[in-house]
């Protein structure tokens, strides 16, 4: 499920992390399962896999780039 969602986002490789993006490609109560699968996971995170949990970290860090052309909502005429 996960995989796909990220093959399919409008962000490609600039994807911000999860919490950071304006585009919820998650229905909402798997937006509350990842929360609660992270809070769990996260602090593991660091002593199972140091490297990802920094690069995790980085990208949280990361500035959220700008929904591609696209994707934004149209301007009504005026």
């Amino acid at each position: 499920y996960a995989q796909k969602r990220l093959d399919k986002c409008v962000f490609g490789e600039e994807k911000p992390a999860c919490k950071q993006c304006p585009v919820h490609c998650y229905q909402p109560a798997k937006r509350e399962e990842m929360k609660q699968i992270m809070r769990w996971a996260g602090p593991r995170m660091l002593w199972r896999h140091p490297i990802l949990t920094v690069r995790h970290l980085i990208d949280d860090k990361r500035p959220v780039p700008e929904l591609p052309e696209k994707y934004r909502p149209k301007k009504p005429h005026e």
